[in-house]
């Protein structure tokens, strides 16, 4: 139907009357009789041959590659692919590649078919017609396009009669027809009109004085011979793709091939030395990757004034470059990636003003001391080296492996003022230049396993952490945590420390100093303990995903202190103390009617509960009950205990502002998540008056700390009793399978909306202000928010029960409306859980809500749609996320189910 309402777009009604009558004419078993509708109302033949061309042959390939081939078909390609798009008879995909439908497909195969009841007389041929038609010598005029791969054919002959092939991987080339086969150049003398010729690992018998002189693209993979014959006519050529060759030279003397643009020689591990160029002024792109015996490019690569693309990766052999590669005026990508025995760069280099990306990965330019030398403007002790000289139009700067040691670590790259991705990955680096913060585009930065990197800079660039949605792996503990409490560093810039087991600072993130670097008084006055045990101990860090051994560190980081040291016992001036994993408390009344808490410790006895230390995420909360201000704080370290039944002591001295804590106040302390085993658990604070000590560190700075106001702890604390529930089970219903299954309550997660289904019942009351009892649908206002970029969460409460024990066949849907803008969100699951007849089940939900999606002032609903009765419903509206910390839970339990869908 959508081909077919695409071909009749802008038709008269008696057109569409036509060719419903038509359709009604033709069977339903004919069905291309009915897609060929949507080709026959192609305009003209120019859309049609193309639809063919591409039809047999660029199916899967690259949108812009394909426009390449075909403009030198004389097709005009880019408005002819727009209409076959607009007829629905191609699609171009994500990646930019030309896709079709498979039965398009073979309607237009079909067509083809149709021309001639004679192979040899069809204007395109492929697989096994053309392998036919080459070995009988049958071809003819007609021909316009031919596509064989005899290794593709062979190894599907193969598999329907039980036969294996082996093809060694790089040895392609040495695959030829059996000896009972015989194919001549002969065969195709004939086809004077052919352009489009594919020809993948066969071996031709003969001259080519025959051979038609109008190829346009020549795919020859696995070609067989060491150059190609001076009589093989390719003047008119304009893509030649000689992947896996055996070519030792390309061409014997200078060929000219004005139209040449793309030339592909990967793979050919024959090759000694490039062609010469002088005779390709049209080439844009020439790829030799993996050529491992290349060891020349002709210095007549200067001429190419129009190259934009040159890929030399994996040349082991290549030790070093012309000069004239700097008169590339037009390149835009350099990779060199691979090449091991490069250990020099022409100065020239500067001078490639388009040069976008360069690659130099794994290349020996710092193992000798020679390569870059060029790069040297002034060398005195204190300046090292400058990379003012590389072009200023980089934007991408790969140096992974190059054994790059700070000694020719630039100290200079305000040059480099439009790049946005530096790789400097796997070096033995120990620090980075201070100029890293004038990078003001830089929106990546890999130092991937830099094993000896101990300092990262601040970047110039203040960002918002909550976009940093790459810098952690997919297993990795931080994705959707809610992280607070990592800075700017992080924030627009994908910066990648994994495998950097030595950093111990990052400017405004983190620092990590030995405990020894401070005096004996200074750690009395942090932790409120005597002395502090000076045993090695391991401390994994989750940003770098490494493991460190060294005496207890202290860390720093948003203005808290804190430290593991080995030990079992809370010290006895702890004011507060339990064996569970949260403490509450009231601070007493002062004595002073301006003395506020200036600081809490918490000391944590802990062991660990799993040996997979990327479920742990640290973290440790601090709620006001009385005024609903909540602090937290998560570590990006964490000590681990020698085994599993071993303790370990994590202190943490926390500084808080005025008039957060007051006498009077309830104060709640708790850590989560439920991976810690939690042994002991101490809490103590001193008022401003009170304070005997000066500190003066300048980690003591209180301006970071994240408060936020109108937040309940009760439901959290609900939550995070969903590990400790023992037998009680839930009843889970899937509409996909129309069955049902128990099991423990999960915590199901998906499109960023947190869901619980939970049998058991706890006090909400109070704490959804838009709750109404035996209702479907409630509402709420936003009210105002003195944060303008923080999210929002929006949590409901929904309980219900069944009045049957059938399978419901509509399942719970919630709709959310934003009635002040208009929009709608729906959120259905193909797997809820469902009450047991007569019982009630409390679904519970949050949603995250960025940008201008819900401001204040606006009116929202919530409506539920299902077959089950709702006993009471609620909503309200958090600054805070209820529900985060089940993020932190293992994602083997977190389930990824279905859709949430913005109208």
């Amino acid at each position: 139907l959508q081909v077919l309402g695409s071909s009749l777009s802008s038709k008269s009604v008696s057109s569409w009357k036509s060719a419903l009558e038509k359709l009604e004419e033709i069977p339903d078993s004919k069905i291309q009789e009915i897609l060929r509708i949507s080709y026959d109302s192609l305009e003209d033949d120019h859309d049609k041959n193309l639809f063919l061309d591409i039809v047999c042959l660029f199916i899967g390939k690259d949108r812009d590659y394909t426009t390449t081939i075909l403009d030198g078909c004389d097709f005009y390609t880019t408005i002819g692919i727009e209409n076959l798009v607009g007829r629905s008879l191609l699609i171009i995909n994500e990646k930019n590649k030309l896709m079709m439908h498979q039965m398009i497909r073979d309607m237009g195969q079909e067509i083809i078919r149709q021309e001639s009841s004679d192979i040899g007389k069809r204007s395109r041929l492929w697989h096994k017609n053309a392998f036919d038609v080459i070995r009988e010598k049958i071809g003819s005029r007609t021909v316009k396009c031919l596509t064989l791969d005899l290794k593709g054919l062979l190894e599907d002959k193969a598999k329907r009669t039980n036969t294996t092939l082996h093809f060694p991987k790089h040895s392609k080339s040495q695959f030829l027809m059996s000896n009972d086969v015989d194919m001549e150049t002969q065969a195709f003398a004939k086809m004077k009109r052919l352009k489009l010729l594919q020809l993948d690992y066969v071996r031709l018998k003969g001259d080519f004085k025959d051979f038609p002189k109008r190829l346009r693209w020549l795919r020859w993979r696995g070609f067989c011979m060491q150059s190609f014959p001076v009589d093989f006519d390719m003047n008119e050529i304009v893509v030649l793709d000689m992947r896996n060759s055996k070519l030792k030279q390309v061409w014997k003397d200078t060929e000219c091939l004005p139209n040449l643009k793309i030339l592909n020689l990967n793979h050919s591990h024959s090759l000694l030395k490039t062609p010469t160029f002088s005779g390709l002024p049209s080439l844009e792109k020439l790829m030799l990757k993996d050529c491992i015996n290349l060891v020349e490019v002709d210095q007549s690569i200067g001429e190419l004034k129009l190259l934009t693309f040159l890929n030399l990766k994996d040349c082991t052999s290549l030790r070093h470059l012309p000069r004239t590669i700097g008169s590339l005026i037009s390149l835009e990508e350099l990779i060199l990636s691979g090449c091991s025995r490069l250990d020099d760069v022409p100065r020239e280099l500067h001078n490639m003003e388009s040069l976008k990306v360069l690659n130099l990965d794994e290349t020996a330019i710092y193992q000798s001391r020679l390569g870059l030398h060029w790069l040297l403007l002034k060398r005195s002790k204190g300046l090292g080296f400058s990379w003012a000289s590389l072009p200023s139009s980089l934007v991408k700067l790969s140096l992974e492996s190059c054994k790059l040691s700070n000694d020719v670590m630039p100290n200079d790259l305000c040059n480099l003022a439009s790049l946005k991705s530096l790789n400097l990955s796997r070096n033995p680096i120990h620090y980075l230049p201070e100029s890293l913060k004038n990078l003001t585009k830089l929106e990546e930065l890999l130092l991937t396993s830099c094993t000896e990197l101990q300092m990262i800079p601040k970047l110039s660039v203040l960002l918002n952490v909550s976009e940093c949605k790459f810098i952690f792996g997919d297993n990795s503990p931080f994705r959707g945590s809610g992280i607070n409490n990592v800075p700017c560093f992080f924030s627009s810039t994908r910066c990648v420390i994994f495998g950097c087991e030595k950093l111990t600072e990052v400017e405004d993130l983190f620092k990590l100093e030995p405990i020894e670097n401070f005096e004996a008084e200074e750690i009395r006055r942090l932790f409120n303990v005597d002395s502090i045990n000076g045993n090695r101990l391991q401390l994994y860090s989750y940003l770098t995903d490494s493991i460190m051994l060294a005496t207890p560190q202290v860390l720093q980081e948003r203005g808290i202190t804190s430290t593991f040291v080995v030990g079992s016992e809370i010290p006895i001036w702890f004011k507060h103390g339990t064996n569970e994993h949260r403490i509450s408390f009231f601070l007493p009344t002062p004595a002073h009617p301006d003395e506020k808490i200036h600081w809490f410790s918490l000391c944590i006895v802990f062991s660990l509960a799993s040996d997979q230390m990327s479920e742990f995420l640290p973290c440790v909360h601090i709620f006001n009950e009385t005024k609903t201000i909540m602090l937290r704080y998560r570590s990006s370290f964490i000590g681990i205990p020698q085994t599993n039944d071993k303790t370990m002591l994590w202190l943490i001295h926390w500084p808080v502002t005025d008039f957060q804590f007051e006498g009077g106040d309830l104060v709640s302390c708790m850590v989560v998540p439920m991976h810690l085993s939690i042994r002991k658990f101490g809490v103590t604070y001193e008022s401003k008056h009170n304070i005997k000590y000066e500190y003066g560190f300048s980690h003591l700075s209180t301006g970071d700390e994240v408060s936020t106001r109108h937040i309940k702890m009760d439901q959290t604390k609900h939550l995070l009793s969903l590990e400790s529930y023992g037998n009680t089970k839930v009843q889970f219903c899937s509409y996909i399978e129309e069955s049902k299954m128990v099991a423990s309550p999960q915590v199901l997660y998906d499109y960023g909306i947190i869901t619980t289904f939970d049998p058991v019942p706890f006090d909400y009351s109070g704490y959804y202000y838009g709750h109404q009892a035996g209702k479907t649908e409630v509402s709420i206002s936003v009210p105002p928010n003195s944060s303008q970029n923080i999210s929002c969460f929006l949590n409901s409460i929904i309980i219900f029960s069944a009045k049957n024990d059938k399978t419901y066949g509509f399942l719970p849907c919630l709709e959310i409306v934003n009635e002040t803008k208009g929009t709608k969100w729906t959120y259905s699951k193909h797997f809820m859980g469902i009450p047991e007849t007569k019982n009630t089940l409390y679904w519970t939900t949050c949603w995250n809500f960025r940008g201008d999606e819900l401001e204040a002032g606006d009116h929202v609903s919530l409506r539920v749609l299902s077959d089950l009765s709702v006993l009471e419903f609620g909503i309200d509206l958090f600054l805070l996320e209820v529900f985060v910390y089940i993020l932190s839970k293992s994602h083997k339990n977190l389930y990824r189910l279905q859709s949430l869908v913005k109208c």
